[in-house]
C-alpha cells in the first residue's frame, strides 16, 4: 500500500495535524512504514508503542 500524506511532527512544526498523519493511528497489520519524502533522516528503524507498527525514516538524498 502506498499513502501519499505528510507526517505528524507535532503542532509547532511542520504540516497540522489536520493535513498530516500521526504515527499511532497506523493500522498494526502493517510491518513496515517507510516516511519518504522528509528532509530529517531517522537511519535506526523506530516503533509505535501503540501500535508496534516500525518506522523508517531515510530522510532527504540531498542536503536541504
Amino acid at each position: 500500500h502506498v499513502l501519499h500524506q505528510n507526517r505528524f511532527k507535532g503542532l509547532h512544526i511542520g504540516a497540522s495535524a489536520r493535513s498530516s498523519i500521526m504515527e499511532n493511528i497506523i493500522p498494526s497489520f502493517y510491518d513496515l512504514v517507510i516516511w519518504a519524502h522528509e528532509h530529517e533522516s531517522i537511519p535506526e528503524p523506530y516503533s509505535c508503542s501503540e501500535t508496534g507498527v516500525n518506522f523508517l525514516q531515510p530522510g532527504s538524498t540531498v542536503i536541504t
